[in-house]
């Protein structure tokens, strides 16, 4: 699918707010344009073939947790937004010895906190973020 980014002057000479179009099914164009005005916002600049536009304003979002918790123990995570609950841990996938990931298609921002073998809550405060990755290293 090709993308391309538009880039406008506002009356102040600065640059507009990003837009981005993408070829829908039907060969039209569509619009992803509540992305980028979340990344103009946050100070973020889009440019040509930035991977930003998918179906329905989504993008790939990554979470990292950086801890090893010994042989036989996993992490989850809990929170909100991105399909997740505070009620039910998600599994981690165990990438290396100290490091757990979690991938998801969404949009908007996500709150979390990780959780050791789906019972013990991480120490602090939680983790926000609306970017494409952010790594943590909880404190148990």
């Amino acid at each position: 699918m090709a993308r391309k980014a538009v880039e406008k002057s506002n009356a102040s000479g600065q640059p507009a707010a990003t837009k981005c179009s993408r070829a829908t099914s039907s060969g039209k164009l569509g619009s992803c344009g509540s992305v980028h005005d979340a990344q103009n916002q946050l100070g973020i600049r889009c440019s040509s073939f930035h991977g930003c536009c998918t179906d329905n304003g989504q993008r790939t979002r990554r979470i990292v947790a950086n801890v090893d918790v010994g042989f036989g123990n996993w992490l989850t995570i809990r929170g909100q937004g991105a399909g997740l609950s505070w009620d039910h841990g998600i599994a981690l996938k165990n990438e290396g010895p100290s490091e757990w990931s979690w991938e998801v298609k969404a949009s908007g921002k996500i709150e979390f906190k990780v959780l050791l073998n789906d019972a013990l809550w991480e120490r602090g405060g939680n983790h926000v973020f609306g970017g494409s990755s952010i790594s943590v290293v909880p404190n148990f």
